[in-house]
């Protein structure tokens, strides 16, 4: 129900939502408060401009980035499994032939390494469908499909794929050791998801949660000024983006979480 309430919500909190909504009220009241409806129209291209530049939207994604900035491989804890996290995954529907990696390649590249390096023996590849499709298989199974390419074992490979968004990750995760207190993670997500995901599967009760951030989006050297006050989509993307993380946080942050023993036994165990 949380997830299903979520979706429907999020898309009015984004820039572009909260814009149309402003203009439909202008209309609205255009008719007996002119100047009112004039100025809220003003204010609502005014900020969607303002988050449509790179100055903006690099400045709120930095806020997320820099959280959990990148630690080398070889300095990362050990770990009993490396969580790697779903995201969008180019599926293999037409026009495509194959399944393609999407937006979540750098995380299933970094997963790789960090097995490669020894600092955990298991991955498990974490993600359902937000919105069931039919033909449509969960991002876990794509996501082992895709490190399975990568030259990893099925055998090193679990799937979890009940979860629906950032909350049910952690807790369907957790649900799937007897004592989630006892066992060690690295998590695996993109640098601007971290801050929530860390915080989700470190109150979900694992005995740590390492964080292994990838996928920056906001250089150091971020080009000249004046080109970064240009409105264009890429501004407004990343603007979205932090802000969806953002609210997600929040409401995390204020809405309680089911404990372990509310959520149903995951179907298997793991060995």
């Amino acid at each position: 129900m949380y997830s299903a309430i979520r979706e429907l919500i999020y898309p009015f909190l984004t820039p572009m939502g909260l814009y149309t909504w402003s203009i439909i009220f202008a209309l609205v009241l255009m008719r007996k408060y002119t100047r009112t409806a004039f100025w809220i129209a003003v204010l609502a291209t005014t900020g969607l401009l303002m988050l449509s530049t790179k100055l903006v939207g690099h400045h709120l994604y930095s806020q997320l980035e820099k959280t959990h900035p990148p630690v080398p491989i070889e300095l990362l804890d050990n770990a009993d499994y490396i969580v790697l996290l779903g995201g969008s995954i180019g599926v293999p529907e037409s026009p495509r032939v194959t399944l393609e990696f999407g937006f979540i390649g750098d995380r299933v590249l970094h997963a790789r390494r960090i097995y490669d390096a020894g600092k955990a023996q298991k991955i498990i590849a974490v993600g359902g469908n937000a919105v069931p499709e039919y033909g449509v298989l969960s991002e876990a199974e794509y996501l082992s499909a895709l490190l399975q390419e990568q030259g990893i074992p099925e055998s090193d490979l679990i799937l979890e794929q009940r979860s629906r968004d950032t909350r049910e990750n952690a807790m369907y995760t957790a649900a799937m050791f007897d004592r989630a207190s006892s066992v060690d993670i690295i998590l695996v997500t993109s640098a601007y998801h971290m801050p929530r995901a860390f915080k989700l599967f470190h109150d979900a009760g694992f005995k740590s949660v390492v964080a292994a951030s990838t996928d920056f989006h906001v250089p150091d050297r971020r080009g000249p000024l004046w080109t970064r006050l240009i409105p264009s989509s890429t501004g407004l993307a990343l603007s979205s983006n932090a802000i969806h993380n953002m609210i997600g946080g929040w409401v995390n942050s204020l809405v309680p979480a089911p404990t372990l023993s509310q959520i149903e036994a995951a179907e298997r165990k793991l060995p």
